[in-house]
């Protein structure tokens, strides 16, 4: 939650609900995603112990990176998906990457800055 959030209250009503297990296992089986908590793996037959998707979970645990935790993250992603894709067409790395840099900075100035 931003600290702008108008409705604190309602935010927080809606992630408490959200990081419900049940609902957390509904998204999962609707995206075949792979459960975000144990308590949801466990009301997923193919993701519970013994199950035959748990191996995707257990990698994942195992190797997986997680990504920054900041509202920028969309952005960055975003960003960097377009140099590497310019990078492999040809492009200077260091210009392209560069270039990167100024416009993540210049995103997350424009939404409030890094905060500490």
């Amino acid at each position: 939650m931003t600290s702008g959030c108008s409705n604190a209250e309602a935010a927080m009503d809606y992630l408490s609900y959200s990081l419900k297990p049940e609902n957390i296992a509904a998204v999962a089986k609707a995206t075949g995603a792979i459960p975000a908590s144990e308590e949801a793996a466990a009301q997923i037959p193919s993701f519970a112990e013994g199950g035959a998707n748990r191996i995707f979970m257990d990698f994942s645990r195992e190797y997986a990176v997680m990504r920054p935790e900041t509202p920028a993250y969309p952005f960055i992603a975003t960003e960097y998906g377009k140099a590497v894709q310019d990078i492999l067409n040809g492009a200077d790395a260091k210009s392209t990457l560069d270039n990167a840099v100024k416009a993540i900075d210049a995103n997350i100035k424009s939404n409030g800055g890094y905060k500490n």
